[in-house]
């Protein structure tokens, strides 16, 4: 309706044809009071302009879409506002996903589990983006990594297999992983994805004894840099894991399974395997619990690393 000649403006009803909630925050018309409802786009009748902050609702984590002196028409009973929807609705600078191996995820003290991410540019320009990664316990973020300006051409995405362990002192209960790209430093956040996971009260021998994480970012068509064990899923297991190692340039490999007195419980590659990123499993239905150690053998490297069998 339109205002009282010593009163606001008072905005009842309202449409969008951006299809997304708006709030009008601050309109130099008498102090409107407006509902939080939707705009609609019609033809102007009367024109005038006045700066204007909208808001969505909820609020972006990025802060006001702030639109200076667009289109405000008044006819009647009528208040409406123009204005382009790239600008109400502007894509996201960068996405950011993450997806566990198993749903529901749940790891005991020492433990670890296994996920997907992936991070990509949306947008048709080259963009350098932030990545941290943390938990929320008890309403609180504890930040565990973080992966500083990463570069992505336009419309690319990047993907990795991370294995992250979960220390034995751990408290029990539930917990959300979560991922936000953005500018860290200022901590404005673009995208952020989570989900959640459980802490049990039972404990690995010999397990995790700290949050760390194994594995990395790449892409489909890059090679991996360096040679690299990164690591078995699930840990602990029960029957068959998974082993993941990288391979800088094609060679003779060797990984081997091997138990607590040093006796070879396993021999999972013996021979040449091209470039890249290599997965095989170990199926250990007829060995006892325990704690082994794989044991990978490439170019002049040796690495070790130890998982838990539970029956």
């Amino acid at each position: 309706m339109p205002p009282d000649p010593s009163g606001p403006w008072i905005i009842e009803r309202s449409w969008a044809w951006t299809r997304i909630p708006i709030v009008l925050d601050s309109l130099n018309a008498n102090n409107p009071q407006v509902m939080n409802l939707d705009w609609v786009r019609m033809q102007p009748e009367t024109i005038f302009h006045e700066p204007l902050t909208f808001y969505t609702d909820p609020l972006p984590q990025h802060g006001a879409l702030v639109v200076q002196y667009p289109v405000i028409s008044m006819q009647g009973d009528t208040l409406a506002i123009f204005t382009n929807e790239a600008i109400l609705n502007p894509p996201p600078c960068c996405d950011v996903d993450m997806t566990p191996d198993t749903s529901p995820v749940v790891v005991p003290h020492g433990g670890s589990f296994g996920l997907t991410g992936t991070i990509g540019n949306p947008t048709p320009n080259p963009i350098m983006t932030d990545v941290w990664v943390g938990v929320i316990y008890l309403g609180n973020f504890y930040q565990l990594w973080y992966f500083p300006n990463i570069s992505l051409a336009p419309a690319q995405y990047v993907s990795a297999h991370l294995n992250q362990n979960v220390p034995n002192n751990a408290p029990p209960g539930t917990y959300a992983y979560v991922a936000y790209c953005g500018d860290r430093p200022t901590g404005v956040v673009c995208d952020s994805a989570k989900f959640p996971f459980t802490v049990t009260s039972a404990l690995v021998p010999g397990g995790n004894d700290s949050w760390t994480l194994e594995g990395g970012w790449d892409s489909h068509t890059d090679m991996p840099a360096e040679y690299s064990l990164v690591g078995s899923y699930p840990n602990p297991f029960n029957a068959s894991a998974v082993i993941t190692y990288e391979l800088p340039q094609a060679g003779d490999v060797s990984l081997e399974i091997f138990n607590l007195m040093g006796q070879r419980a396993g021999l999972l590659v013996d021979g040449y395997k091209e470039a890249g990123r290599h997965k095989v499993t170990w199926n250990a239905a007829g060995y006892p619990s325990g704690i082994y150690f794989y044991r990978l053998d490439a170019g002049d490297k040796v690495f070790t690393k130890r998982m838990t069998l539970l029956k």
